[in-house]
């Protein structure tokens, strides 16, 4: 939840930088922290959902 948090905030002060090379805005860059972030924040919950209540998370109860 920290990552998500501050890398938005990180976004959004310095996502208006350009690369050098390609001339593309960082906030593309630097948004792929936020995304990969959140992304893991989700699989986490389901994963301990899953593991508290497994006939609710749709596991097959063995």
């Amino acid at each position: 939840m920290i990552v998500v948090w501050q890398g938005t905030k990180y976004c959004i002060l310095n996502g208006m930088q350009t690369a050098p090379a390609t001339g593309i805005r960082m906030i593309w860059i630097y948004s792929a922290t936020v995304i990969g972030a959140a992304l893991l924040l989700v699989v986490s919950v389901h994963k301990l959902l899953a593991a508290l209540w497994p006939q609710s998370a749709g596991e097959d109860a063995a």
